[in-house]
């Protein structure tokens, strides 16, 4: 018996691995914590060899102790945009609100069937996207860009369409964190955020776009760790059964599969052990918990949930009843490509129209008071650090690449994320640098200054005409969370003809505007994804022109 409760209960784990390839170590662990499902992250990515060979043992291991439930869930968090562990290896799409801001539903599903389509290719046939809580936060760090709005019935939209493109290409969705994780400031990757909404509000506002998606076939949901007070003033959302059970399944009625978030992060850690989380969360109604990255906890999980099963506080009916949801779910696995004509759409689809769709242009407060065309230009760059664990690092270096490409004038100067007055003056004096070196006929290419130790100088001859006074570009990242950025584009706007340049939430702008003498004209991809950085090359040569709309309110 203790073995057949094992093999059910594992289906009701994924779990997380540290390294590129299935080793010893690993199989006597999985041999110790038999789960259902695996989850990759950018530590086990290398290239596409790498990737489809993991994947591949990664089955191979699992059928070996569980082939009567099928093919392992094999799942990662491939939303585009600022969370993108795959990325060079995968199709580069915008992030969701950079889809959002072609105003085309469409090109979601593009975007869905797209990735769908690349991640089947290296074995992995889950992807824990879309996103979709509400923009409503702009101090939320865990939100921001991965939303496709702030609007429910829009956020629904096209995350039903980004849903289906990956059901098209026969990849399971789980969509998140139900019920919305947008309108709290914390991030539950660290805390536990609280949320005072009321209920009634909750079901006309941000779980709007889950109940649409539920709808789907196959459809499955993630739980967030929020505490929704007016549902469960004790635990968080993942934990809740009033939540689960009594708000999702029993109100809305879906009787999909629900996930937790992962039970490593701090929104959980504020209210209890992993492996007591692990049993609170099958009571609350979730059929798969997820634990990303600690072996020990892993399997400490698995007997916690074995250990209640078998002292009945668990009954193995309850087991039961998640391992047949998550069979069902499977069978998505079979589903071909339903839609020929989406797929020839999605393979003809111009990389090029979809990012010059999304960047966004929002004149000043004097109309063309930006000139697009091959310089000169002096780009200011902000530190591109992780700011959450919920984006990758960013990087503009294609951007510099695809200026000189085109032939643009360009300087680079690099700042920190929150300069204070000292650096202000120094990026100033490195700006006027720029300046000079160009007008000595000096520089072709990208030319890299760096205000921190270290920093590179490079500098090439060439000839030309005379160069006029550069037009200068602040990127902007975390415009809310650094004041010094705002003193900085102040500072610079005083001196010379400022554009910014938002690679984030376009809302990090506000303060940042807010500390010039008049709106600035300003740019917004909403990523860093080579499929904009391109489009936004082209706009600033005056190659190509935005077509993108703001899906927030600014």
């Amino acid at each position: 018996m203790k073995s057949d409760v094992g093999s059910l209960i594992g289906q009701l784990f994924i779990t997380g691995l540290s390294g590129l390839e299935v080793d010893s170590d690993f199989e006597a662990h999985y041999s110790r914590c038999p789960c259902g499902g695996f989850i990759l992250f950018g530590r086990n990515v290398h290239d596409p060899a790498q990737v489809k060979k993991l994947t591949c043992a990664l089955s191979d291991l699992a059928s070996q102790h569980g082939s009567d439930f099928g093919p392992p869930l094999v799942a990662i968090d491939q939303e585009g945009g600022a969370l993108s562990p795959l990325r060079g290896l995968v199709t580069s799409f915008p992030g969701n609100m950079g889809l959002a801001a072609t105003g085309d539903p469409e090109a979601a599903r593009c975007a869905g069937y797209g990735t769908g389509r690349d991640l089947l290719a290296l074995g992995i046939n889950t992807n824990f996207a879309p996103v979709l809580d509400l923009a409503r936060e702009p101090l939320n760090p865990a939100v921001g860009t991965r939303s496709f709005g702030d609007d429910p019935r829009r956020v629904a939209e096209f995350g039903v369409a980004y849903a289906n493109g990956l059901l098209d290409a026969g990849v399971l969705f789980v969509a998140k964190h139900f019920p919305g994780h947008g309108s709290v400031s914390e991030d539950s990757h660290f805390s536990l955020p609280e949320c005072k909404t009321p209920k009634a509000d909750l079901v006309a506002g941000d779980a709007v776009p889950f109940i649409e998606v539920a709808k789907l076939p196959q459809a499955a949901v993630m739980v967030a760790h929020v505490r929704f007070t007016d549902l469960d003033p004790d635990r968080p959302a993942s934990l809740s059964y009033p939540l689960v059970t009594g708000f999702l399944r029993e109100e809305i009625g879906f009787d999909g599969v629900v996930l937790t978030d992962c039970l490593e992060m701090g929104g959980v850690r504020a209210v209890g052990s992993v492996p007591e989380a692990a049993v609170m969360a099958i009571e609350a109604g979730c059929d798969i918990v997820l634990i990303s990255h600690t072996p020990e906890l892993q399997e400490a999980a698995f007997e916690a949930v074995r250990d209640a099963v078998l002292s009945g506080r668990i009954s193995l009916e309850r087991v039961e009843r998640s391992v047949a949801r998550i069979r069902r779910w499977k069978q998505g696995f079979t589903v071909a490509a339903r839609a020929f004509s989406l797929r020839v759409m999605a393979q003809s689809v111009s990389l090029d129209d979809l990012g010059e769709r999304v960047v966004t242009f929002v004149d000043g407060e004097t109309p063309r008071s930006w000139t697009f065309g091959p310089g000169p230009l002096v780009l200011v760059t902000p530190a591109m650090d992780q700011i959450t664990l919920a984006e990758d690092s960013m990087d503009v270096s294609p951007l510099l690449q695809e200026l000189e490409s085109r032939g643009v004038r360009c300087a680079r100067v690099r700042c920190s994320m929150d300069p204070d007055p000292q650096e202000i003056q120094d990026v100033i004096s490195l700006v006027e640098d720029s300046w000079r070196a160009m007008k000595r006929r000096t520089i072709t290419g990208p030319h890299r200054v760096g205000v921190a130790a270290g920093a590179d100088c490079d500098r090439s001859e060439s000839s030309g005409a005379d160069v006029p006074l550069p037009q200068v570009a602040l990127v902007v990242r975390n415009g809310g969370g650094a004041p010094g950025q705002a003193a900085l584009a102040a500072a610079l706007e005083a001196r010379w003809n400022l554009l910014l340049i938002g690679i984030r939430d376009p809302r990090e702008a506000r303060p940042v505007q807010a500390a010039l003498s008049r709106r600035a004209p300003a740019l917004f991809t909403y990523s860093t994804e080579s499929v904009v950085l391109s489009a936004l090359a082209r706009v600033l040569a005056g190659e190509a022109s935005p077509k993108g709309v703001i899906p927030v309110r600014m």
